[in-house]
C-alpha cells in the first residue's frame, strides 16, 4: 500500500487527534519522550502544553537513604524521574525558555547532602529563573531550607504568599508581615524550636518569644519534623547512639496556642541539614527540655484548653530506614525501652481524640508483637472516645492475615482492655510510592504501586482501634487472594466481613 502523505498530514495536523495521542503518553515519562516534539508543529504545541501542565508541580529530590555515594554518582529525581546532575540544569533551562512553565508548587527533598555549589545552582535556577517574577503564583514552597538558609529575600517573599510552606526559618519569623496570614500547612523543625529558644536567651527577655510567635500566623495543619541523628556538639557528631535532642516545651506550646492548628503531623526523620544542636537554651535553663521518648512520668500533660482534631505519627522516614527495610525493623524499634513511652507522651503533648500511626514502607516480621506493644502504649494513660488508626506494611501474606486471624484475640492488651472485634474488611488498590528500575529509560524512578491487605476494627466502651496490614500487590498470589475474597461469604464467628 502506497503511503498517502496527504491523509497522514491531515491526521497529524488534527489537534483533536494529536491530543488523544498525547493523553496516552504516561505523564511520568514526559521528560524522556521529547522526540514527539520533532514530528511537526501540532505535536510540538500539544506536547509543550502537556509539559507545561506537568511541571507546574516541581519536585526535586536527592534520594540518599543512607547511600552517600549517590552524591558522587549524581542521582537526582525530578518529579520522581531520575536525572543525571549534568543534565539537570539543561532541563531547567528547557522548562524556562522553551516551555515557559509557570511553577505552582516546589518541593525540595534531601538536597542538603549535595555540595554547596550544586545547592546554590539549584536554588538560583528554581527561584530566580523558573519562578522569577511570578512569586505570587507559587502555592506550595517546601524544603527550600535544605539549600537556602537562613533564607534569602526571594524565598521569604514567596513564603509570605504561598499556602503551604516549610520548614519555617527563623528569618521568616523575625520579618513576618503584620497582615494576618493563614496557611493550609506549615512545617517546622526541632532545630527551629532551638533557634527561637536561643534568641530568647540571647536577648535576655521572653518578649522575644511573643514577637516571633504571634497570632498573625495560623494554619490548618502543623507538621513537626524531629531528627534522631542530631548531636549536642560537633565533636560527638559521629557517635553511634541515636537519640533525639531535647526540645523546649514552652516554645512548642506557644506555637500550638498562637498558630491555632487543627491537626498535627509528627514526622520522625533521619538526616537534616543541621546535624548538631545549638543548645545555649539548655544551659540557661529558661525552658523545660523534653523528648517524646522520655519517661512518661516526666512529660507533663498539655495545659492547652483545646483538643486537636487529629494527630498523625509518621515513621516512614525515621532512622530505622538505615536498616534498608530489613525484616523485623519495626520489631527492633519497639524493643528499645525508651520507645515504649512514645505514643503516650505524644498524647500528653498533643491533646486529641484521633490518633493515626503510620509505619509506611517498613517491614514488620512479628506483627503480633508490634501490635501488642502499640496497644500497650495506647492504653498507658486514661482516655475516653479515643480512635486510633494503625497502618503496617509487611512483606508477606502471612503477616497480612494476622488482621483476620484468631491470634489477635490473644494479644494481652486486647484481653486486658476487653477489646472486641467488631468489623473486618479486605483492602484493595491502596497505593504507595516505591522506587523501581525503569527499563525504558535505563534509570530509576518512583512509581505508585498497588498494595492489598486486611483491616480490622477493635473496640471497647472507651476506645476504637483500626488496624490495617498491607503488602505489595505481588502478581504470583494476588489472583489467588482476589479469588478467595470473591468466593467467600465473609461470614465467620458471627462477624460480617465487608469487601
Amino acid at each position: 500500500m502506497v503511503p498517502n502523505e496527504t491523509l497522514a498530514a491531515q491526521v497529524f495536523n488534527n489537534s483533536t487527534i494529536v491530543k488523544c495521542i498525547m493523553d496516552h503518553i504516561p505523564a511520568s515519562f514526559l521528560m524522556h519522550q521529547l522526540d514527539y516534539r520533532l514530528i511537526n508543529t501540532t505535536f510540538r504545541n500539544a506536547f509543550d502544553d502537556l509539559l507545561r501542565k506537568s511541571y507546574r508541580k516541581l519536585s526535586i529530590t536527592h534520594d540518599c537513604r543512607g547511600q552517600y555515594s549517590e552524591v558522587f554518582f549524581g542521582k537526582m529525581y525530578i518529579n520522581d524521574e531520575e536525572v543525571k546532575i549534568q543534565h539537570l540544569f539543561k532541563f531547567f533551562e528547557y522548562l524556562k525558555s522553551a516551555i515557559r512553565v509557570t511553577v505552582k508548587e516546589v518541593r525540595i527533598n534531601n538536597c542538603f547532602l549535595l555540595n554547596d555549589e550544586l545547592q546554590c545552582q539549584i536554588h538560583d535556577y528554581v527561584v530566580k529563573e523558573l519562578i522569577g517574577d511570578k512569586k505570587s503564583e507559587v502555592e506550595v514552597f517546601t524544603g527550600m531550607d535544605n539549600i537556602c538558609h537562613p533564607g534569602c529575600k526571594d524565598c521569604l517573599e514567596i513564603a509570605k504568599q504561598c499556602y503551604e510552606y516549610g520548614p519555617v526559618q527563623l528569618n521568616y519569623l523575625t520579618t513576618q508581615p503584620t497582615i494576618p496570614k493563614h496557611f493550609k500547612k506549615l512545617i517546622i523543625t526541632d532545630y527551629l524550636l532551638d533557634d527561637i529558644a536561643n534568641e530568647c536567651v540571647e536577648s535576655k527577655t521572653m518578649n522575644t518569644l511573643n514577637k516571633m510567635i504571634t497570632s498573625d500566623i495560623s494554619c490548618d495543619i502543623l507538621q513537626l519534623n524531629i531528627s534522631s541523628c542530631r548531636r549536642r556538639t560537633m565533636e560527638i557528631l559521629f557517635r553511634e547512639v541515636k537519640e533525639a535532642m531535647p526540645m523546649p516545651r514552652e516554645i512548642l506550646d506557644a506555637i500550638l496556642l498562637k498558630w491555632n492548628a487543627n491537626s498535627i503531623i509528627l514526622k520522625f526523620i533521619d538526616l537534616t541539614r543541621l546535624n548538631y544542636q545549638e543548645g545555649a537554651w539548655l544551659k540557661a535553663k529558661w525552658f523545660k527540655g523534653f523528648r517524646f521518648n522520655d519517661d512518661y512520668r516526666y512529660v507533663y500533660p498539655s495545659s492547652l484548653d483545646f483538643k486537636l482534631q487529629k494527630v498523625e505519627v509518621d515513621f516512614s522516614a525515621s532512622p530505622i530506614r538505615s536498616d534498608r527495610l530489613k525484616e523485623g525493623a519495626v520489631d527492633r524499634f519497639f524493643i528499645i525501652p525508651s520507645n515504649q513511652n512514645l505514643i503516650p507522651n505524644i498524647r500528653q503533648v498533643f491533646p486529641t481524640d484521633r490518633l493515626s500511626i503510620r509505619f509506611c514502607q517498613w517491614t514488620a516480621l512479628k506483627v503480633p508483637f508490634v501490635f501488642d506493644r502499640l496497644s500497650t502504649q495506647i492504653f498507658k494513660d486514661d482516655h475516653y472516645n479515643l480512635e486510633v488508626d494503625i497502618q503496617l506494611i509487611v512483606n508477606d501474606r502471612k503477616g497480612m492475615e494476622f488482621a483476620h486471624s484468631g491470634d489477635i484475640d490473644d494479644i494481652k492488651a486486647v484481653v486486658d482492655k476487653k477489646l472486641t472485634l467488631v468489623r473486618m474488611e479486605n483492602l484493595f488498590d491502596i497505593v504507595f510510592k516505591c522506587r523501581k528500575y525503569n527499563e525504558t529509560t535505563g534509570l530509576y524512578c518512583y512509581r505508585l504501586e498497588n498494595h492489598v491487605g486486611k483491616k480490622c476494627r477493635l473496640s471497647n466502651r472507651y476506645c476504637s482501634i483500626n488496624l490495617e496490614i498491607l503488602t505489595r500487590e505481588y502478581p504470583h498470589y494476588l489472583d489467588e487472594f482476589r479469588r478467595i475474597v470473591d468466593e467467600s461469604t465473609f461470614l465467620s464467628n458471627d462477624y460480617m466481613y465487608d469487601s
